[in-house]
């Protein structure tokens, strides 16, 4: 039996791009960026768990100019109503023209739809949270989105468990 997908989480992180930094080329032409997030939510779907971003928090990102994509490391955390919330994720996506709007805090950014660009994400997660401990222990994979919106400009990912033959954590 193929593996299954069960929403898991939707996770929104939000920038200000007065603290994005552009590293500078390397020798091989990937430009390094660094984006701190500066707050966002986490919320979990079946337990009604949600969670608040809070700094330090922030996207490496490793753009590589030749095949227009980027390779991300992420990690942040949140703080819920009982206990801390860690997420460390890894991903990659294409750099189309909804994307290079976003990064460059075009006034033309705009909110995209999940499957417009090749964007993926492999969270994990550690928690002090009792209710939410079994993601420790799941594979998840995420999509991503860029979000325009009244609280300015963000990333947000659906979450997914990964679901192998019966098993159906979390």
């Amino acid at each position: 039996m193929a593996p299954q997908l069960k929403h898991a989480f939707t996770l929104r992180c939000y920038m200000d791009p007065s603290t994005v930094t552009t590293v500078g080329s390397r020798s091989d032409g990937h430009v390094r960026i660094i984006a701190p997030l500066t707050f966002g939510y986490i919320r979990f779907i079946d337990s009604g768990v949600e969670g608040k971003i809070h700094p330090p928090a922030a996207d490496w990102l490793l753009h590589n100019p030749e095949a227009n994509q980027a390779e991300f490391d992420t990690r942040l955390r949140a703080s819920t109503d009982s206990g801390e919330v860690y997420i460390h994720y890894r991903g990659r996506i294409g750099l189309d023209d909804a994307a290079k709007k976003f990064l460059t805090f075009s006034p033309e950014a705009s909110t995209t739809e999940f499957g417009d660009a090749y964007w993926v994400m492999t969270p994990s997660l550690e928690t002090s949270d009792e209710r939410l401990k079994t993601f420790e222990d799941v594979q998840l994979l995420g999509q991503g989105r860029w979000i325009v919106d009244n609280n300015g400009k963000g990333v947000e990912y659906e979450v997914f468990a990964v679901k192998v033959g019966g098993l159906t954590k979390p």
